[in-house]
């Protein structure tokens, strides 16, 4: 898990998801509510379209503390070799990209950078999940 400071007092949270290479992924974007099971938002989607993959958080921010950013990928790889991906988010408030405690000055990924990224080698004909988890304090 990942551990990202906010402030309370400026702009909205927005999420960005991102991949990188060329397989076939979606995903589920989930906003835990702090210290329970239930979903304050979730959203669904994937990387064979030209949609934008950005969700704004709800404000007021001081609701968001101690809430969880999970987004869950489903990767597959329907190639004879394996292949690379990056699953990369980029967390964004008041038009700053914010970093994580345990990668503080982020992570580059293709030439641009982002508050958290996890590269896999995904097998030939296979499928793999990645599931990001992101605490916000």
């Amino acid at each position: 898990m990942y551990n990202l400071k906010i402030s309370t007092e400026t702009a909205p949270l927005t999420i960005e998801i991102h991949y990188f290479g060329l397989l076939t992924a979606s995903y589920v974007y989930s906003l835990w509510e702090k210290d329970s099971n239930l979903k304050v938002d979730s959203k669904q989607g994937n990387n064979l379209n030209g949609d934008d993959d950005i969700y704004q958080l709800p404000v007021p921010n001081t609701r968001n503390l101690g809430r969880l950013i999970e987004v869950f990928s489903t990767l597959n790889n329907p190639e004879a070799e394996s292949k690379p991906e990056t699953v990369a988010l980029k967390i964004i408030q008041n038009g700053d990209l914010l970093f994580t405690d345990e990668k503080p000055s982020g992570v580059d990924v293709g030439h641009k950078t982002f508050s958290v990224a996890e590269s896999l080698s995904i097998a030939a004909g296979s499928t793999v999940l990645n599931d990001i988890f992101i605490l916000l304090r």
